[in-house]
C-alpha cells in the first residue's frame, strides 16, 4: 500500500469519526429538545388544572353565598309577612315559628356546607389522581429519554471498539507490509551484493 494510499484511509477515517460525532450531537440535541417540550407541556397541564380548579373553587363560593343569601331573604320576607298578619295575636306563636325555621336553616346550611365540602374533597382527589397520573407520564417519559441516553452510550461504545478493531487490524497490515517491503529490499539487496 502506498502513502497516498495510507494517506486516503487515514481521511476516511477521519471522515468517518466527524460524521458520527455530528451523528451523536444531533441526536443528544433532538432528545434534549424533546425533553423541553415534555417540560413545558406538563407545566401548561398543571396550570391548566390549577385555573381550572380555582374556577370551580370559586364558583362552588358563589352558589354558596347565592344559596346563603336567598334562603336569608325567603326567611325575611316570611317573617315580616307572619308578623303582619299575626302582630298582636300570636307573638309566641311567631317566636315558634322563627325557631323551627332557624333549625330549618341551619340544617340545610350545614347540609349545603356537607354538600360543598364532599364536592370539594372529590376534586381535590380528582386533582390528585391527574397529578399523580401526569407525574407518572413524566417519569415514564424520563425513564424512555435515559434509556435512550443509555442506548447511545452503547451505541458509542460499539462504534468505538469497532473503530480500534478496525485501526489495529489496519496497523497489522501496515506492519506487515513494511516488514515484507524491508525483507524484499534485503533480498534484492543481496542479489545485487551476489
Amino acid at each position: 500500500m502506498t502513502a497516498e494510499e495510507l494517506g486516503q484511509v487515514e481521511r476516511l477515517l477521519q471522515r468517518f469519526s466527524a460524521e458520527v460525532r455530528q451523528d451523536l450531537r444531533t441526536e443528544v440535541a433532538r432528545l434534549d429538545a424533546r425533553l423541553a417540550e415534555q417540560g413545558q407541556r406538563f407545566d401548561a397541564k398543571l396550570e391548566e388544572q390549577g385555573q381550572r380548579f380555582d374556577a370551580k373553587l370559586e364558583e362552588q363560593g358563589q352558589r354558596f353565598d347565592a344559596k346563603l343569601e336567598e334562603q336569608a331573604h325567603r326567611f325575611d320576607a316570611k317573617l315580616e309577612e307572619q308578623a303582619h298578619r299575626f302582630d298582636a295575636k300570636l307573638d309566641a306563636k311567631l317566636e315558634e315559628q322563627a325557631q323551627r325555621f332557624d333549625a330549618k336553616l341551619d340544617a340545610k346550611l350545614e347540609e349545603q356546607a356537607q354538600r360543598f365540602d364532599a364536592k370539594l374533597d372529590a376534586q381535590s382527589g380528582n386533582f390528585e389522581r391527574w397529578f399523580g397520573v401526569q407525574r407518572e407520564a413524566f417519569q415514564h417519559d424520563l425513564s424512555i429519554v435515559a434509556e435512550g441516553h443509555q442506548m447511545l452510550a452503547e451505541k458509542i461504545d460499539r462504534l468505538a471498539d469497532e473503530m480500534r478493531a478496525r485501526t489495529d487490524a489496519l496497523e497489522q497490515r501496515l506492519d506487515a507490509q513494511a516488514a515484507d517491503r524491508h525483507a524484499h529490499d534485503r533480498w534484492r539487496v543481496s542479489e545485487e551484493e551476489g
